[in-house]
């Protein structure tokens, strides 16, 4: 039988794991929020690189594309957390824990990488950069299909795991 000591642990390991969830949807949001500003930061280096350093659009669209690729899994991670909170422990949830885990910091690191100063943008690897983008937006493609068509099955049939 459960004591009272048994469920006031039950009810603090439960209210603390939501609050983890919770948390972590609340950061997400508050960072997308911050993307956004950061688009228009970005959007205002881009006129600069174009306006002072002769840059086409062509030239600066790979810093648009970072913009819309961050505030795109901001807006999916947030729901990552409420996904999470209510996946079954298991295989199924650790697979989602590391695809999320690997998302996060890719767009962490890309959002860093848009926060730089104009003229550090203007001397950085397009390249690099664009493929940065990719590599995210890949991360973003596997969660989701994965979350749509059954993690564990999705990646042993591109042979992942």
């Amino acid at each position: 039988g459960s004591t009272p000591d048994s469920d006031t642990k039950k009810a603090t390991d439960e209210l603390n794991r939501y609050l983890h969830y919770y948390r972590r949807y609340e950061g997400h949001d508050r960072a997308r929020k911050f993307a956004q500003i950061t688009r228009e930061k970005t959007e205002r280096k881009i006129r600069k690189l174009q306006e002072h350093r002769g840059l086409c659009v062509s030239d600066t669209s790979f810093l648009q594309q970072a913009c819309e690729e961050v505030l795109e899994c901001r807006r999916v991670l947030k729901y990552t957390y409420v996904f999470a909170y209510y996946l079954p422990n298991g295989a199924e949830k650790e697979l989602f824990e590391y695809l999320q885990e690997h998302l996060e910091k890719n767009t962490e690191h890309l959002h860093d990488l848009l926060e730089m100063d104009t003229e550090s943008l203007a001397e950085v690897n397009r390249v690099e950069f664009a493929n940065y983008t990719r590599v995210t937006h890949q991360f973003l493609d596997h969660l989701l299909e994965g979350v749509r068509k059954g993690l564990t099955t999705t990646f042993q049939q591109h042979g992942i795991f």
